[in-house]
């Protein structure tokens, strides 16, 4: 004789079936989420390249002559007045050494 008045609760199977549900679905989205964090990071390491050889080629327009080292740039507050930009990734400041076209050069900086 089975009685009605026992089976208002969730039984242990169905319990263990949701948490594997739970698992597989956060085992896919994990890494994806993880992943896009690190494209982010990257993506705006290079805008910061870009800003700094922008702000490079103000100080040519403004000054004549292009600057003997990136610091000449990137600690002047009229280019930057946060302060330096720095790596989001690494958190390091960028290479003061320009490259010969005086450019702050995106293949020495690697990740």
């Amino acid at each position: 004789v089975y009685n009605k008045k026992y089976r208002s609760g969730v039984t242990l199977i169905e319990l263990l079936i949701v948490v594997l549900i739970l698992a597989a679905l956060s085992a896919i989205a994990v890494p994806r989420i993880s992943q896009s964090a690190v494209q982010a990071k990257i993506r705006s390491c290079a805008t910061n390249i870009a800003v700094l050889n922008s702000a490079i080629e103000r100080y040519y327009v403004t000054n004549g002559d292009f600057p003997d080292d990136l610091r000449d740039v990137s600690r002047d507050r009229n280019y930057f007045p946060d302060g330096p930009p720095k790596c989001p990734i690494t958190t390091n400041p960028y290479r003061r050494i320009l490259t010969a076209n005086n450019r702050v050069d995106a293949t020495q900086h690697a990740h």
